[in-house]
């Protein structure tokens, strides 16, 4: 009885070479998209922290927890050299604020919206975010995103329950900062519209309300472009 051998053949050189192809084809159009998805999940976690900041410390304002917070933004240089903007919260209790006002000779308190009111250092808050274990407060670091303008110096913004001793530097004086991300999927341009990608704006009202909002782009029927902020 005669057994039959199969002919078991592999794959050709032929065949390997055309299924790389064929995966390096699909890997090509498939990258780019896998790239913009991960940018702007990076952008969106970021945005989401920052908002949170002021989301946050307001709540701890509103419990009674502190009298007056300052919410402070930063330029600065990370350890692998890269530039960063950090976002901090700090808060001050009703004695410590009522002893300061007490002894602010030079009333900067007293003058309504002053700059200097705000500019207070690290030292005569009772909680900040530059520390750790304080949850009422926080700190985050924005890699992915860029304020626009940038900023060459740091700027900040205070709130107290009833706007009374609301303040902030000059250049938060419309009460909203404009943020931009960088690179990749945000360095390109809506072809439609001419618009960027990844433009966005926390604002903020002098009792402390925060929201975070993105510029939307688009053209009627007429080819006329029309902007607005949409809420995130």
């Amino acid at each position: 009885m005669q057994v039959q051998v199969k002919n078991n053949k592999g794959f050709t050189t032929l065949e390997v070479i055309v299924v790389l192809a064929i995966v390096g084809v699909l890997a090509a159009i498939s990258f780019p998209r896998f790239d913009d998805w991960s940018k702007k999940r990076e952008i969106q976690a970021e945005l989401i922290r920052a908002i949170t900041i002021f989301n946050n410390i307001n709540s701890q304002v509103q419990r009674g927890l502190y009298a007056f917070v300052q919410v402070k933004i930063a330029p600065e240089v990370d350890d692998d050299g890269n530039d960063v903007i950090t976002i901090v919260s700090r808060g001050m209790k009703a004695n410590t604020l009522a002893n300061y006002i007490a002894t602010d000779t030079e009333r900067n308190f007293i003058r309504k919206d002053d700059e200097a009111r705000c500019l207070l250092d690290q030292n005569e808050w009772d909680d900040s975010g530059d520390t750790p274990g304080k949850p009422e407060v926080g700190k985050v670091e924005l890699k992915e995103l860029t304020t626009s303008p940038s900023l060459n110096k740091p700027v900040v913004v205070c709130f107290s329950k009833d706007g009374r001793w609301y303040s902030s530097s000059a250049s938060l004086s419309d009460q909203k900062l404009n943020l931009n991300g960088k690179g990749g999927y945000c360095d390109k341009v809506d072809e439609r519209t001419e618009a960027k990608k990844c433009e966005y704006r926390i604002t903020w009202t002098r009792f402390g309300s925060a929201k975070l909002e993105k510029k939307m782009s688009f053209k009627n029927n007429e080819g006329k472009i029309t902007s607005n902020w949409v809420g995130q």
